[in-house]
């Protein structure tokens, strides 16, 4: 059963239902005993890294055709160059963020203003 269940590749379970029992109820049955779920649990985490598997070298393949090589080679880096504990590159910042900001100088111009007023620099 479980060479079947990755022959037939589907991470839905419906074709393979279909195909190893005849109907999605039986499948359902099958899914909610102690035993086979078990057993299930694990087929699909090896199915599921099956799949990415094979999605790395179908897009490795395609880094060398002029059309769809930057976009493979985008694909690659995005999701396999970059290290999980380097930070992703942000982008532009909000409007909020920008707010808060011009808020945030302000306040710190004061806090300056206040202190050379203080120490007798300004009057």
């Amino acid at each position: 059963m479980y060479a079947k269940y990755m022959e037939i590749g589907d991470p839905t379970e419906y074709q393979v239902a279909v195909q190893l029992l005849g109907s999605w109820d039986h499948w359902q049955q099958l899914c909610r005993t102690k035993w086979f779920t078990l057993r299930l649990h694990g087929w699909r985490e090896e199915l599921k890294t099956k799949m990415e598997s094979d999605r790395y070298y179908e897009m490795a393949g395609k880094v060398d055709s002029e059309k769809a090589g930057v976009q493979a080679t985008k694909w690659l880096a995005d999701r396999y160059g970059a290290s999980e504990d380097m930070p992703h590159k942000r982008g532009r910042p909000t409007s909020d963020e920008k707010l808060a900001y011009l808020k945030q100088l302000e306040r710190d111009a004061e806090d300056l203003d206040e202190d050379a007023k203080r120490i007798g620099l300004v009057k």
